[in-house]
C-alpha cells in the first residue's frame, strides 16, 4: 500500500498541537521543516496513545532537537494504533509539520477491516471497511432475523420410553427455521423374546410434525420369525385419514420358524398427511399384516438378538413438496 500524506500543521509558538489522530494502525514518520529566516527551533514529537491518562505512558518520539534555518528534520518511522494522537510543538513560529504514513492492516485476512469506531475514516481507502461501533439498525425488521441466541443449530430432539415396557427410544425433532431437510422424527424399538400377535401387527407409533408444503420420506423396517407358515405379508404405514402405503409386500409365506426382514420407503407430502396448510401433528403408525395362519414372533431370544436388529420408524423433511 502508498504512502500518503495524512496530517499537515503549522502551530504556534510553544503550543502543543494535535497533528493526527489514528482512525485505522499506521506506520508514520513526522517531517519538521523550518521556514524561519532568523532563528532555529526546536521541535517534539509525541504519541499519546488510546486511553493514556497520565504523561508516563506518552511515547516519546523525538524531544528538542533543533532544526536550523531553512532546514528539514524526519523523525523515524514509528507505528501508531487506531484512536492514538500524534501531537508536535515546536519553540518558533513557522515551523512546519508533515506527517507522512502507510496504514497497516491483517493481510491474512483477504479484506482490511480500517477502523471499529462511530464515525467514518477520515481517510478512506477503497476496498476497505469501516465497522460503526455506534449504528443503530432502525430500518431492519426485527421480525425478519432471529437472535444468535434464538436461532437453533440443529434439529430439537426430545427422547421418551415407550409405555408397553418393551426397550423403546422415540425422538420427536422439532424442525427450526433455519435447517428444513432432514429426520422429523425417529422411533426405534428392540423387539422383545417371546412377543406375539395375531395376523395384523402394529410395530410402532409416532406422533410427526408436519409443515404444508413440504414431503417426507418415510422409512420402516422389521424383524419377525413365523410360529408358522403364514403369508401373504406386508409391511405398511398409516395415520388417520390418510390411505395405507405399503413399504414392503410378498405373496410368500414364511416357513415355520424361519426368518424375515422387511424394510421400505415411501414418500408422503403433507397434504397427503392432511396438512394442506399452516402445520400439523399426524399419529402415524408403522404395521406388519400377515395371511391367515399363526401369529408372529419378533425377534425371539436365541434367534435373532434383538440389540442387532431393532425395529425401525424414521420421517425425514426432503424438502418442498
Amino acid at each position: 500500500m502508498a504512502v500518503r500524506r495524512l496530517a499537515v500543521s503549522r502551530p504556534s509558538a510553544t503550543t502543543d498541537n494535535s497533528l493526527f489522530t489514528a482512525d485505522s494502525e499506521y506506520l508514520v514518520s513526522v517531517i519538521a521543516t523550518n521556514t524561519n529566516t532568523s532563528s532555529a527551533g526546536l521541535i517534539r514529537v509525541w504519541v499519546v496513545p488510546a486511553g493514556a491518562i497520565s504523561v508516563a505512558e506518552y511515547s516519546q518520539i523525538v524531544y528538542d532537537i533543533e532544526v536550523p534555518i531553512s532546514n528539514s528534520y524526519e523523525t523515524f518511522r514509528f507505528a501508531i494504533n487506531q484512536n492514538d494522537v500524534v501531537y508536535v510543538r515546536s519553540s518558533i513560529a513557522n515551523m512546519s509539520f508533515t506527517l507522512n504514513g502507510v496504514q497497516q492492516y491483517d493481510i491474512q485476512l483477504g479484506v482490511g477491516v480500517t477502523s471499529f469506531q462511530p464515525t467514518a475514516p477520515s481517510n478512506p481507502i477503497n476496498g476497505q471497511l469501516w465497522v460503526d461501533s455506534d449504528a443503530l439498525a432502525s430500518t431492519v425488521d426485527s421480525s425478519d432475523y432471529l437472535l444468535k441466541t434464538e436461532a437453533a443449530t440443529g434439529y430439537y430432539a426430545k427422547t421418551s420410553s415407550a409405555s408397553s415396557g418393551e426397550a423403546s427410544t422415540v425422538n420427536i425433532n422439532t424442525k427450526p427455521w433455519n435447517m428444513p431437510w432432514g429426520n422429523v422424527a425417529t422411533a426405534v424399538q428392540l423387539g422383545a423374546a417371546g412377543y406375539s400377535a395375531g395376523n395384523a401387527l402394529t410395530v410402532l407409533t409416532l406422533n410427526v410434525p408436519v409443515v404444508a408444503g413440504r414431503r417426507y420420506e418415510v422409512s420402516g423396517k422389521i424383524s419377525v420369525q413365523a410360529s408358522a407358515n403364514s403369508g401373504p405379508n406386508a409391511l405398511y404405514v398409516s395415520a388417520p385419514g390418510i390411505t395405507p402405503r405399503t413399504l414392503d409386500y410378498t405373496n410368500l409365506a414364511i416357513g415355520t420358524n424361519l426368518h424375515a426382514t422387511f424394510r421400505g420407503t415411501v414418500t408422503i407430502s403433507a397434504t397427503e398427511f392432511g396438512v394442506p396448510s399452516g402445520t400439523g401433528t399426524v399419529a402415524l403408525g408403522l404395521f406388519f399384516k400377515s395371511g391367515a395362519g399363526g401369529g408372529l414372533a419378533l425377534n425371539p431370544d436365541g434367534y435373532v438378538s434383538a440389540n442387532s436388529s431393532p425395529q425401525e420408524l424414521i420421517v425425514k423433511d426432503i424438502g418442498p413438496a
